[in-house]
């Protein structure tokens, strides 16, 4: 899963507390229904978010 984050193809974790990181959900939503054509920031505005 950490090899997929730094290539791009799995979504960035986001940090949730001082020792927590977790996803958005929606991320996780549009990746696992297309993994392959799934890219880091896709479908998100300029900033990312």
């Amino acid at each position: 899963m950490y090899r997929k984050i730094a290539e791009g193809a799995f979504p960035p974790q986001i940090k949730i507390s001082v020792n927590g990181a977790g996803w958005r959900e929606s991320d996780i939503d549009r990746w696992g229904a297309n993994s392959v054509a799934w890219r880091s920031g896709s479908g998100r505005g300029s900033s990312g978010v």
